[in-house]
């Protein structure tokens, strides 16, 4: 379900200066916009996650725990990225790619809110 910020994040995103909606995006998120590679990396931190776990087993994650535990997570992912280490030993995933699934699974489990 989409919040009333949310809703005025993405209308703001398909506006024209003047606040008038973009025709062509109609005020719906261009999704082929987003970059196959970027698509398939997130794909494969889910089911990697899918596997050690269980299908959309952090979907039990509350905002609170989330705002915790992912932001810890892409902090450490993102650290490790930096100092070098492209690739996560455990999941043989890059950690830009599990620090993009942390980042976007906190903002889906708090929908976008600091609250």
């Amino acid at each position: 379900m989409t919040t009333e910020l949310e809703r005025e994040a993405i209308k703001a995103m398909f506006s024209d200066d003047s606040g008038q909606p973009l025709k062509m995006a109609e005020n719906k998120p261009r999704l082929s916009l987003v970059p196959y590679e970027a698509k398939a990396a997130l794909a494969a931190v889910y089911e990697y996650g899918a596997q050690k776990y269980y299908r959309d087993s952090w979907r039990s994650i509350t905002p609170d725990q989330a705002k915790e535990f992912m932001s810890d997570a892409a902090e450490r992912h993102l650290s490790k990225h930096n100092s070098g280490e492209i690739v996560d030993p455990e999941s043989g995933l890059p950690h830009l790619a599990q620090a993009a699934w942390n980042c976007l699974t906190l903002l889906v489990l708090t929908r976008g809110n600091d609250a």
